[in-house]
């Protein structure tokens, strides 16, 4: 079962694969066409800020460091 804050870990992981991908230096095997896909899909993906608004919002499905909830 997948927590809230494994939900985050891994959209915000995810988002530095995709910047990575777009860096030659980073990946230099990378296709051109895999770098702007990256890249359009990047231009819509959340920042950390609507991840704290969702958070905040919906706990129950993510949360982020700053909402972490002790048990």
């Amino acid at each position: 079962m997948t927590t809230p804050n494994e939900r985050f870990r891994a959209i915000m992981q995810t988002r530095q694969f995709l910047i990575s991908l777009m860096h030659v230096d980073a990946t230099p095997n990378v296709s051109q066409e895999i770098r702007l896909e990256a890249y359009n899909l990047l231009k819509h993906y959340p920042t950390e800020f609507y991840l704290d608004e969702l958070a905040f919002h919906s706990p129950d499905i993510i949360q982020t460091p700053n909402n972490l909830i002790e048990t």
